[in-house]
């Protein structure tokens, strides 16, 4: 079977969505910062022609696929994790950021960067994030969620904390039962 999947190794959608899929099942772990990274604009131009059905469809298989972003302080080094589509602008990642924190702020002052030998560089608002998993952000004081607001979770989150509350819960009530037994 393997030996006939083979054949198809060269065609750039069997690839992609052998990629995909990866992801999806925690196969394919997430490209480290300094590895190789898809092109800024997102496209597979070839010599100037338009893009085909196939490239097509990639795009829209991209753009169904979210994927999680660490985004980091530059100076503070907080950390926030969000999750865009795979397809996104740097300028949604941003803006995708300053809704999860309840920040308007951040999507107008804020850049997203990379540093490279030392120094950082700004992704302009129109680079896609490719397979860029890690950026870090300068121009905001520090990713602390607005007072009074209430922060969005994903789902892995939310399950996160359920089973967080749950242990100590279940902590709790061990140590009541303890403690009770150990007066009688």
């Amino acid at each position: 079977m393997t030996a006939i999947m083979n054949t198809f190794n060269s065609d750039e959608e069997f690839a992609l969505n052998g990629f995909h899929l990866g992801q999806l099942l925690g196969l394919n772990p997430p490209p480290q910062d300094g590895q190789q990274e898809e092109r800024q604009d997102g496209h597979d131009a070839v010599d100037g022609q338009e893009e085909t059905s196939t490239a097509k469809g990639q795009d829209e298989m991209k753009e169904a696929i979210e994927v999680v972003v660490n985004v980091k302080h530059a100076v503070t080094e907080e950390e926030v994790q969000i999750k865009v589509a795979a397809s996104a602008s740097m300028k949604e990642v941003k803006r995708a950021l300053g809704k999860k924190l309840g920040r308007s702020d951040i999507e107008s002052k804020g850049r997203l960067v990379r540093k490279i030998a030392g120094a950082f560089t700004s992704f302009k608002d129109s680079d896609r994030l490719g397979a860029k998993r890690n950026v870090q952000i300068m121009g905001i004081d520090d990713l602390k969620a607005a007072s009074g607001s209430v922060p969005v979770l994903t789902r892995e989150e939310a399950l996160s904390l359920q089973k967080a509350l749950r242990t100590i819960q279940l902590n709790l009530v061990f140590v009541l039962i303890k403690n009770f037994l150990a007066l009688k």
